[in-house]
């Protein structure tokens, strides 16, 4: 990409920024004090990253229709339709880079360290996080998703990226070069996002565990990051989620929402089973479930939230918003966790006891959430270009 077209995109960023009459996106406890009304022109109340609890801090125009966030508490990466990457501070909504790459698909960009990932249509793609350079591309046949995996404690890039694709490929690629390292056929599409095992849970191997979905059933295994020998798997309803691991000092293990109704814990050196829950609906290949020390969060392909304990799946409390999630995980902060629906909107529960504590306008798009710099960072679908949201949220 030459320099002229980053800086256009540069310029047309700022611009965006300060879009005129843009309409915040949440009400009731997230509005504003006022009712809600618009922002006055050309304002961004978080870009000092100081924005009040509760309302739209600042909002960012990006050049096409938002198709997936990822990010932390320094940098924040959406995909737009037109497959321009954008970087952004999350605390203030600055624009801090943009590249048009070309045939990028929708799945989660991954960070890691300094490095980012995505996946092309036929391609894994390795960027610089601070500038957007390229640092590597590899082919990989069709579209899926990317994850790095063995990555160290301290966030280098280590181990390998591993991207999978729909027609059941898993391959891995050397971090710092984009080399192959291997690849594998899997008994089904690789459409949910693998996640990495690191040593300190697996034995001392770096692992990556993969659901790949069959048409009458689906097979959860956890591979070797250095050959990709399977070290364990099991077979899993057709309607499963993607997996999910919990930190070291989490006793939920490898997550996973199996299609025939129930949440499984497995132990994430043999797969063994630490718990089942059983909550009476199957899953959605695009949405993984999110653990911390404590608690399990994961929504069904009904549109019920759900929260168990993570040391024994016991059920704490069910939510059920009346319409099917959209992909990916639920987005958690300190105090709530937020889903995206299939009709468009992010709803906002209390991580204690499940209630509602807002939702999005109904005439308002919400594609995606992550979350970062004390802000809820929201992706809407718009007609024209797409708008990138920052919430300040706890």
């Amino acid at each position: 990409m030459t320099r002229t077209v980053t800086r256009r995109l540069i310029v047309l960023l700022l611009v965006g920024a300060a879009v005129i009459g843009a309409r915040l996106v949440w009400r009731g406890a997230m509005a504003p004090v006022g009712g809600g009304m618009s922002a006055p022109s050309g304002s961004n109340d978080g870009a000092s990253g100081a924005g009040e609890t509760g309302r739209v801090g600042w909002r960012l125009e990006v050049p096409g229709s938002v198709g997936a966030l990822a990010g932390d508490d320094e940098l924040t990466v959406t995909i737009s339709a037109n497959s321009v990457v954008t970087a952004l501070d999350p605390g203030s909504g600055s624009p801090l880079w943009a590249h048009e790459l070309g045939d990028l698909g929708t799945d989660r960009p991954a960070l890691s360290g300094d490095r980012l990932a995505l996946r092309g249509r036929q391609r894994a793609i390795v960027l610089d996080r601070a500038d957007g350079s390229l640092l590597w591309e590899a082919a990989i046949a069709g579209p899926g998703p990317v994850v790095w995996s063995g990555a160290s404690v301290d966030g280098s890039a280590s181990g390998a990226v591993v991207a999978g694709s729909w027609d059941g490929t898993l391959a891995a690629f050397e971090p710092d070069e984009g080399s192959h390292r291997w690849s594998v056929q899997r008994p089904g599409a690789v459409r949910s996002v693998p996640v990495g095992i690191p040593p300190a849970m697996a034995g001392g191997e770096h692992l990556v565990v993969v659901v790949s979905h069959g048409e009458r059933s689906a097979t959860i295994a956890a591979l070797r990051v250095t050959d990709g020998e399977v070290v364990w798997e099991r077979e899993l309803g057709a309607a499963s989620s993607a997996p999910a691991v919990g930190s070291v000092d989490s006793s939920a293990g490898v997550v996973v929402g199996d299609g025939r109704g129930g949440i499984l814990a497995l132990d994430p050196e043999h797969g063994h089973p630490l718990w089942t829950a059983t909550v009476g609906a199957g899953f959605t290949p695009d949405v993984a479930p999110v653990v911390d020390d404590e608690q399990v969060f994961v929504a069904d392909r009904l549109g019920v939230v759900h929260a168990l304990a993570a040391s024994d799946g016991e059920r704490l409390w069910s939510h059920d918003l009346g319409v099917p999630v959209l992909r990916g995980s639920p987005t958690v902060t300190r105090d709530q966790i937020v889903v995206t629906t299939t009709d468009g909107r992010a709803a906002a529960l209390d991580r204690t006891d499940g209630g509602l504590v807002d939702v999005s306008d109904a005439d308002t798009f919400v594609v995606a959430t992550a979350y970062g710099g004390g802000h809820l960072v929201t992706g809407l679908r718009l007609s024209g270009p797409g708008m990138v949201e920052g919430v300040a949220i706890p």
